[in-house]
Order: C-alpha cells, then structure tokens, then sequence
C-alpha cells in the first residue's frame, strides 16, 4: 500500500509540475510578444505630430525646434536606459 501511495503522490506532483511549466511557457511568450510590440509600436505618432526622433550626438536640432514652436505648448522628454 505504501509504494501505490508513493506513485500516485509522484504522478500528481508531476502533472503539478507539468502544469506548472506550461503556464509559466505560456506567460513567459505573452511577456515577448507584448515587449515586442511595444518597441514596434512606439515609434508611431498621430497624424498632425512628427515623428519621434531620437538624439545621440547634439542638442542642435533639439534647440532650434522647441524654438520654433514658441506659441505652441512644447514638451521635452530625454530618456535614459540606465
């Protein structure tokens, strides 16, 4: 009686387990799919709005279109990875 109660307490442990992994697999793809659409989808603007830029080496181009825009409401953003 002892060694049945071990097998099937193994063979629910290993469905667990089985169950486990699965649902972990399945976040983990929802969890890519998501941050990949997002690095898609970030570079789109609205029609009336430019599109974004990104700035590595001078602020030039930075300065001179917030000057340009002086009756318009303006909003600088700079983002970091770190």
């Amino acid at each position: 009686m002892g060694s049945e109660h071990a097998a099937i307490l193994g063979h629910v442990a290993g469905r667990r387990l089985r169950r486990i992994t699965r649902v972990a697999g399945m976040v983990t793809l929802v969890a890519g799919v998501s941050a990949r659409a997002a690095v898609e989808l970030t570079h789109i603007t609205p029609p009336p709005q430019p599109p974004l830029a990104v700035v590595r080496d001078s602020l030039g181009a930075v300065r001179e279109a917030f000057n340009a825009a002086v009756h318009r409401p303006r909003l600088v953003m700079m983002l970091s990875p770190t």
